[in-house]
């Protein structure tokens, strides 16, 4: 494995880290806002069932084709000029969604949202790791990993009470409105590091080569999809189990979800919290991984209460925080230098969106073959989670961490 790279700060800047995390809050706030917003959406626009799956899904496909070439851009024009640009695509993209009546003009500007979010989720991870001193990027990563689930969840819970007041239009400019102190602050706050430019394109090819080539952001990303694989599963499940078979609406099932997400953002703080007192982060990747499988047969197993089920769900999603945060903390450790780890977070963004694509399908393939029988969900989920344990166990574990 390459050496650890190296970073310039003394002291770590934690406003300008806590305004790091404010932009990823935000634009994963762009995910959870959409699913209690599709009917609303289907009555107004006209939007089939397909298009609502594309719309609900465009993130991750993005993701799978842009995550890397995002992460190699910053090299050549600089992050903070791709976080802006970020931030910009998602301004425009819910602006301008409030004045299409057509649902193939939602869908390009979802996509446009979609560019944001991606363009924001690489680089601002190698933003905190040149903002934090050494001493420090293990808490600054573990702040930054949270950002997805507590995000998520918040728009969960704020989306419907705002959608029955404002309707899906307000909601969607309270999000531009929102944008724009964030873009005025990152301008303002994020320096950008010029040891960790390139101006030369042969020299961003070699990197996103000697990225692919190195067998550790290989394994960081490939875990994290296994990972999504499962949590996207049992996600996906809640809602429907807690109306069909708890007997809740489907506005409080999406509130009860939206806790079960939540409780994903503790687990990572906490997993870095133990990583940041000498735990090894491939013993805290296992623990996670054996925590999922075992929970997941209670989860889905026959005979097992109704609210026993929900506190379940919410210790799996909190266990399996683990993983991901200590994911985030790896890839600084694997990549070859600084100027890697933007590319580096794009090899874990790009596993975690194939995980995602594959994951709700396979699934929902093989629960209808069964007649609907979630039981069936147990196995692919286990072997998921045996997916997990062997890269933490034989592979991190090799590499020391």
């Amino acid at each position: 494995m390459s050496a650890k790279p190296t970073n310039s700060a003394q002291n770590t800047h934690w406003g300008k880290v806590s305004l790091a995390l404010c932009a990823g809050l935000f634009v994963s706030m762009q995910v959870g806002k959409l699913g209690p917003a599709i009917p609303v959406l289907r009555d107004d626009l006209g939007l089939s069932m397909v298009d609502a799956g594309y719309a609900l899904s465009i993130f991750t496909l993005l993701a799978i084709f842009l995550a890397v070439p995002l992460g190699a851009f910053s090299t050549f024009f600089g992050r903070r000029s791709i976080i802006v640009l970020g931030i910009l695509s998602v301004m425009i993209g819910t602006l301008g969604s409030t004045v299409i009546t057509q649902p193939w003009m939602f869908l390009v500007l979802r996509a446009l949202e979609g560019f944001g979010f991606i363009a924001i989720a690489v680089n601002i991870p190698a933003f905190i790791t040149h903002l934090a001193a050494p001493q420090d990027r293990t808490r600054a990563l573990g702040v930054w990993s949270i950002y997805m689930p507590t995000g998520m969840a918040f728009a969960l819970l704020v989306s419907t009470p705002f959608l029955t007041q404002i309707g899906w239009r307000g909601l969607w400019i309270v999000m531009f409105l929102l944008a724009i102190p964030l873009l005025i602050g990152l301008w303002w706050a994020l320096e950008e590091p010029s040891a960790q430019q390139t101006r030369e394109p042969p020299a961003v090819a070699r990197m996103v080569a000697n990225s692919y080539r190195a067998p550790g952001l290989l394994m960081v990303g490939a875990c994290f999809g296994v990972y999504t694989f499962q949590w996207v599963t049992i996600m996906q499940w809640l809602p429907s189990f807690l109306n069909e078979e708890v007997g809740l609406s489907l506005e409080h099932a999406i509130y009860f979800t939206a806790a079960v997400v939540f409780m994903n953002g503790p687990g990572c703080y906490v997993g870095v919290r133990f990583a940041a007192r000498g735990v090894r982060s491939s013993s805290l990747i296992v623990i996670g991984a054996v925590t999922m499988a075992v929970l997941t047969f209670a989860i889905f197993g026959a005979g097992v209460p109704p609210l026993m089920r929900l506190i379940l769900c919410m210790i799996y999603s909190f266990i399996g925080g683990f993983i991901p945060a200590n994911l985030f903390l790896l890839v600084p450790q694997y990549a070859p230098d600084l100027r890697h780890v933007s590319i580096g977070n794009g090899i874990l963004m790009q596993g975690s969106a194939v995980g995602q694509t594959l994951g709700a399908p396979i699934v929902a393939a093989l629960v209808t073959q069964a007649g609907g029988d979630w039981d069936v969900a147990i196995w692919p989920m286990l072997v998921m989670s045996g997916c997990v344990f062997l890269l933490g166990f034989f592979g991190f574990r090799r590499s020391n961490l």
